[in-house]
Parts: C-alpha cells; sequence; structure tokens
C-alpha cells in the first residue's frame, strides 16, 4: 500500500485503524457515563425535535468553570463559533436529533449539547475525510470573506431588531400610559417601563431560557439578535432607575421603594411564567408523532452556507436601510418645529450603538474579578452596562434641568429612550438572576440584583438628587 511515495504495510495500517476506533468507541463510552439517557436519544435520528437536555454538573472541569458557564448564560457578548475551547467555556451542541422528554433546572442552565466534546475526544481525523483539502492561500480568503459577512450580520441584525425594541416600548408605553389604559406613570411606583419589562423578562423566558437552543441551530445570529437585540431594547433598566430617582427628587421615597420592590417581584414572576409556558409548549410538541417525510424540519431552516447568510444580510440592509431614512428624515422635520414627537425617532437612530455596546461588555460576562477571575458568577458585563446606562441616564436629566429649553428635553429624551434604554437591559438582567437562583446558589441572585440596584441608585443620588436639591430644580 503506496501513500504519498511511502509505503506502508497493510497488517500495520490494519492495526492502527483498530486501534482509532477502539479508542473512538472507548471514549463514546466515557462520554455516554457522564451523560446518562443520551446515547438512547441519539439513536432517534427521525425525529425533527430539539428540546432542552439536562446535563450533570460532572461535565465541568471545576467549579469555576461552571460559575462561569451561569455568568454567560443569559448574555455572552460573543458568537458561539468565537468561543475559545481552552477555557472550557465553548458553546457544545449536539445535532437536532436530541430530544428530551423532560427539562429541568441543569437544561435551563448548561449547554444543551455535547459535539465539540465529541469532536475533540475523537482520534479519527474526521474534519479531514469529511472536507475536502484546500490550498491555504485560498482558505484564508475564504476565512477572511466569511468573517466580513458574519461581523457585518451580527451588528446589522442587532440594529435592526435593537430599533424594533425601541418601537415596541414605545407603544407599550403610549398604550398603558396616561393617554390610553392609565395603568402607568411618572408619579407612582407604576413606572412607564413596567408593561415593557415584563413583556420582554416572559418573552425572555421562551427564547433565552427553553428554546434558546432551538432557534441557535436555525441561526446563531437570529438567537442573538432577538434576547439581545430586541429584548435587550425591549426592556430598560437605565429608565426604571431614572423614575425612581425622580420619585426620590419629590421626597417620595416609600414610592421609589416600592417600584424598585414591585419591579422586581413582576420582573421575576414573568420570566418564570414564560420558562413554566415555554416548558409545556415543548410537552405539546413532544407528543407529537414524527414526521417521516421531513426527518429535521429545524435543518431544513437552518441558516448555514455563505449564499444563506448573504441573503439574510440583504434583508436585513432591506429593512434597516428605509427604516433609518424615515427616522432621519422625521427627526430632522420634528425637530425643526420643536415637536416632542422626534424624541421617539431620534432614539431609533441611537439605538443600535447602545445595542452594541451592551454586546461587546457582555464579554466580561464569566470572567471574574482582578487576574485570578474571582466571582466568576457575577454577570460583570451586564452590570457594567446597566449601572454605565443608569449613570448616564442622571447625568443628562441633570442637564436637561440645567439647561432647560424645549430643544435640549427632545434631544436628551431622545438620547436616553434609544442610547441608553437600549445599553441597560432588564430581560437579560432577569435571565441571569432566575439563572443564579436555579444554580443552587439563591444568595449570589440577591447579591447580583441587590448590587445592581443599590449601586446605580447611589450613583444616581451622587449625579442627580444633590445637583436636583442644591439647585432647586423643578
Amino acid at each position: 500500500m503506496e501513500i504519498d511515495g511511502k509505503t506502508f504495510a497493510g497488517k500495520a495500517t490494519k492495526a492502527s485503524i483498530q486501534r482509532n476506533l477502539r479508542r473512538s468507541l472507548s471514549s463514546m463510552a466515557r462520554i455516554e457515563n457522564h451523560l446518562p439517557g443520551i446515547s438512547h436519544s441519539l439513536r432517534n435520528t427521525g425525529s425533527w425535535r430539539r428540546s432542552s437536555l439536562s446535563l450533570p454538573r460532572s461535565i465541568f472541569p471545576d467549579s469555576a468553570t461552571e460559575d462561569a458557564w451561569i455568568a454567560r448564560s443569559g448574555d455572552s457578548g460573543r458568537m458561539p463559533y468565537e468561543d475559545d475551547y481552552s477555557e472550557g467555556l465553548a458553546e457544545m451542541d449536539y445535532p437536532g436529533s436530541v430530544e428530551s422528554e423532560t427539562v429541568t433546572s441543569d437544561a435551563r442552565i448548561y449547554p444543551d449539547s455535547m459535539q465539540p466534546v465529541l469532536e475533540s475526544m475523537s482520534p479519527l481525523p474526521t474534519h479531514e475525510m469529511i472536507h475536502p483539502i484546500v490550498t491555504k492561500p485560498l482558505k484564508d480568503k475564504v476565512d477572511k470573506l466569511d468573517h466580513y459577512i458574519n461581523f457585518l450580520l451580527r451588528y446589522l441584525s442587532l440594529a435592526l431588531f435593537g430599533v424594533f425594541g425601541v418601537l415596541t416600548r414605545h407603544l407599550l408605553q403610549k398604550l398603558f400610559g396616561p393617554g390610553v389604559i392609565s395603568f402607568t406613570s411618572d408619579k407612582t411606583p407604576i413606572y412607564l417601563d413596567l408593561p415593557s419589562n415584563m413583556v420582554g423578562s416572559f418573552f425572555m423566558g421562551w427564547f433565552g431560557v427553553i428554546f434558546k437552543g432551538d432557534v441557535r441551530h436555525i441561526s446563531e445570529h437570529l438567537a442573538v439578535a432577538i434576547t439581545t437585540g430586541y429584548l435587550g431594547s425591549l426592556t430598560t433598566f437605565s429608565g426604571w432607575n431614572q423614575k425612581m430617582l425622580d420619585l426620590s427628587a419629590k421626597g417620595s421615597w416609600v414610592f421609589a421603594v416600592l417600584g424598585y420592590l414591585i419591579g422586581m417581584f413582576l420582573m421575576n414572576q414573568s420570566i418564570i411564567v414564560g420558562v413554566n409556558t415555554a416548558e409545556g409548549l415543548r410537552r405539546i410538541l413532544l407528543k407529537k408523532p414524527d414526521d417521516h417525510s421531513n426527518p429535521n424540519v429545524l435543518i431544513s431552516w437552518r441558516i448555514h452556507s455563505r449564499g444563506q447568510r448573504l441573503v439574510a444580510l440583504a434583508l436585513i440592509l432591506m429593512f434597516l436601510g428605509p427604516l433609518y431614512g424615515v427616522s432621519g428624515k422625521l427627526v430632522r422635520e420634528q425637530m425643526h418645529n420643536n415637536d416632542a414627537g422626534a424624541r421617539l425617532w431620534l432614539g431609533c437612530l441611537v439605538g443600535a450603538p447602545g445595542v452594541w455596546i451592551r454586546f461587546l461588555l457582555a464579554d466580561l460576562n464569566g470572567k471574574g474579578l482582578g487576574r485570578k477571575g474571582r466571582l466568576r458568577w457575577l454577570p460583570v458585563g451586564t452590570l457594567c452596562a446597566n449601572v454605565l446606562a443608569a449613570s448616564l441616564m442622571a447625568a443628562l436629566s441633570t442637564v436637561n434641568k440645567e439647561v432647560n429649553t424645549k430643544r435640549c428635553g427632545i434631544i436628551v429624551t431622545g438620547i436616553q429612550f434609544g442610547f441608553l434604554g437600549s445599553l441597560s437591559t432588564v430581560s437579560t438582567f432577569a435571565a441571569e438572576v432566575y439563572n443564579l437562583n436555579q444554580s443552587g446558589h439563591p444568595w449570589r441572585a440577591f447579591a447580583y440584583a441587590a448590587t445592581t440596584i443599590i449601586l446605580s441608585f447611589v450613583v444616581g443620588i451622587l449625579i442627580y438628587l444633590i445637583s436636583t436639591w442644591t439647585r432647586n430644580y423643578h
């Protein structure tokens, strides 16, 4: 037997292959021992469904890695294919055939699959056997082109879904505000953004906890756009914090405390109801008979090839371009007339940078504090985004009271509503608090929530309330 000018003994080659096969089977056996029940699920290749998978904590090499996974369960600030596998934090995916009849709390926190582990443990050169060998210059060009496409698709999808979130938040403010239902008000603990925070937290239970793996199976960019882009911009922590500061400035300290307590309670209940309803829907879907004519619907929907990504990018530009064009035109016309409606369209224009900064800050989640990475369970990125947005919101409110002109008020409120509203988030905050509770350390959830609220409120007092009291702003 001659390969590349070298002769190999047939018996030796056969023996080597047999050894590799035995090692592969041994590796699979070890994985099955760690993941009981998965081997049975993997055999059901005719199923079109993919549900959350309960993984034992023993798959994590140490508690620090487990804590990092929990911190990044809300938002990791990076795409899954960018993860560093050497840190033990890789996104681990099985093919779409994996299914489970039950969804446990571990499945909501930990990754729902283990495909990279299978690939890394297999000694056979499967990648080279399946994929053709490409020369290095051509491969570099292909990789660079795919990188640019993924980069544009990631940030433009975040921008588009972020604008949709800003518009939805405005509609919910108008619907539940004094003009229509009169459920929310600036003068009570039931603040204006409470309905949007509840709705966003509810759907975060769907798309950020239970169905997150299913959406990722179709498109990684779509999953990030829905959770980080749309739901993150639909909810706002900085707006919530500023309303409580306004109540405190008027002397309504009891209302301010009640506003935080009511907001936290309804936020937690909303995501719990969202998780429970999503689990119920999953059980209904699991009872449906298999569609043998189309064994895996999710595979047929997956946006995987370069051509599909280019089509998705074109569709995003087709919506995003006119949306920005109309918003810019309306801002220019309404600002000329000092119309307060310009606030909404200015918010749409500046919402995308807020989403992008929050997405980049979320990369800090799971890395901990200091060189030794202490407190890796703490979502530092989300904490920084919320406190930063709340601080800037307080500073701009102070500037608005100092200048006290209608045009300045429109510009300031537009930036607050769009940029700072999208920079901060309640939906991701709710998912992280929920997952910390589910991880078996409820004190961590309390510490994280208390740190976010107290730190934002104290900074707001230093920036906004002291200046309001000393300069007698009204």
